[in-house]
């Protein structure tokens, strides 16, 4: 690698605050060339930055020997660069069936929760992700062809929480001639060359097209666009941040949880200004912005600049109102109650309290152990469930029934509603909505009230990694199914 290669993404990194010394670093490595070359630079500047690497690489199951020839690779760069290295296996097609997601967006989501597990256990600072400029571009476009807000036309930014990304400033070409002078091979992944993905049809078709045709730099100028938009945001976000604290106030209104704008104000904003607003109060009231769409903004501008008295219903329960001068957002605390388990990935180590049915409540706790260390359960105040953690690829989360749900009733893979087990439990309708559930995805692991656990994650011979959830001593609770 050139001096002059090294220095470019190093002031990358100070410039976008991306690396300090003694950074502990996990390192996604697929075994293709972006990422043998982000951990060859790495490498590079380990020593006087005093850095700690740790390689992580996912086989998805996906293309046979071709996946596993790159696994083997990695493990010996890896070797080869003194570097630690973890690597995940998982049936990413079974799991897109499983999370209702496409094989691109199941691959992405299960890539992430590993890079995350390793960087916990390991007590580490980052991720390092090897996107450059050419998927900035792909991105960029991407957004704009499902019609993004300007947000989303700003492509893939360098840092997000612990997420780095050194390379964005290099362009394929540029990683691919510094790996060839260097004669360090990489592997090639034959689907990238399949248009069966929509960003591989940008990025072998779209792309080049513009580059013969328009401009030979495309890619290279959409993803500088991006970059200013990214810094577009910024400002606005600093102005939008500003305005919010001057026009919004929190309710105080018991079993409410909502804010309120004078309309006089929010109508002098200008129409990007309003709709920032909103989209941080959607935040802010329901916790989370996934799922909250474009069209959820613009309906909420629509209920706030119309007639008084008009409601609309959002995501997360949440409620959008204009009553004569004042604007509401808020969600009732009775829609939402024991929202802390709304949508809670499991902490191992952690207690967990909540109401089942009427006053009674249960404790339960989340611990993992090797099928090694598992003995017979004799204790006569607590019991234990225990599912197969290797099924699971992922911690599952606590949270409320929703349409869709089902559950394994048996070891053949038949399956049923859970609304319907609901039922067959006698479960009152009334309840059916508020019993939490431990899910993956649509798969119901766990109904605690019913004591029941899917077949599916049932501990068998070849288990090794087992999930463990002792509660408090309730005869129904603990029963066995």
């Amino acid at each position: 690698m050139t001096e002059q290669m090294k220095k470019k993404i190093e002031q990358f990194c100070i410039a976008n605050d991306l690396l300090h010394k003694k950074d502990g670093i996990v390192v996604g490595v697929s075994g293709g060339a972006d990422s043998v070359f982000l951990i060859y630079f790495l490498k590079e500047i380990m020593e006087r930055w005093e850095l700690r690497l740790h390689v992580v690489h996912i086989n998805h199951g996906i293309r046979g020997k071709e996946a596993l020839h790159d696994e083997q690779y990695t493990k010996e760069l890896s070797k080869r660069f003194s570097i630690p290295c973890t690597i995940f296996r998982e049936n990413i097609p079974k799991r897109a069936t499983e999370w209702k997601m496409t094989e691109e967006e199941a691959g992405r989501t299960y890539r992430y929760q590993c890079f995350e597990k390793v960087r916990q256990e390991l007590g580490f600072d980052a991720v390092a992700i090897a996107h450059h400029q050419n998927d900035q571009a792909e991105t960029v476009l991407f957004q704009m062809l499902r019609g993004s807000s300007l947000r989303g036309l700003g492509g893939i930014r360098p840092k997000r929480g612990y997420i780095i990304r050194p390379l964005l400033l290099c362009n394929r070409e540029e990683i691919e001639n510094s790996l060839q002078e260097e004669h360090i091979s990489y592997c090639t992944d034959q689907t990238n060359g399949q248009n069966d993905y929509t960003r591989n049809a940008i990025r072998n078709c779209i792309i080049p097209a513009m580059q013969k045709y328009i401009q030979p730099k495309a890619a290279q100028h959409i993803a500088k666009s991006g970059m200013y938009l990214q810094e577009v945001m910024e400002y606005l976000d600093r102005e939008r941040d500003r305005i919010y604290e001057r026009i919004v106030t929190q309710l105080q209104e018991e079993q409410i949880n909502g804010y309120r704008i004078r309309r006089s104000d929010f109508v002098q904003l200008p129409s990007v200004m309003q709709k920032e607003i909103i989209m941080k109060l959607f935040e802010q009231t329901a916790g989370r912005k996934k799922d909250i769409t474009t069209a959820n903004v613009e309906e909420t501008v629509k209920i706030f600049l119309g007639e008084t008295g008009k409601k609309a219903m959002l995501p997360y329960h949440m409620i959008a109102e204009r009553s004569y001068e004042d604007l509401y957002l808020y969600r009732k605390e009775e829609q939402s109650k024991h929202v802390e388990f709304w949508e809670d990935e499991l902490v191992l180590g952690k207690t967990y309290i909540f109401q089942i049915e009427n006053e009674k409540q249960m404790q339960v706790t989340f611990y993992r152990k090797d099928i090694s260390e598992m003995k017979e359960n004799n204790q006569k105040k607590l019991c234990t469930k225990c599912f197969d953690y290797d099924k699971m690829g992922i911690m599952p989360i606590f949270r409320y029934p929703r349409s869709g749900d089902y559950m394994w009733i048996d070891a053949n893979g038949h399956t049923k509603k859970l609304s319907r087990i609901f039922i067959d439990g006698k479960i009152p309708a009334a309840q059916r909505k508020e019993t939490p559930v431990l899910a993956i995805g649509d798969h119901i692991v766990w109904i605690p009230l019913l004591g029941r656990v899917s077949p599916y994650y049932y501990l068998t011979e070849s288990t090794t990694r087992v999930l463990c959830a002792q509660t408090a001593n309730n005869e129904r609770l603990c029963m066995a199914k």
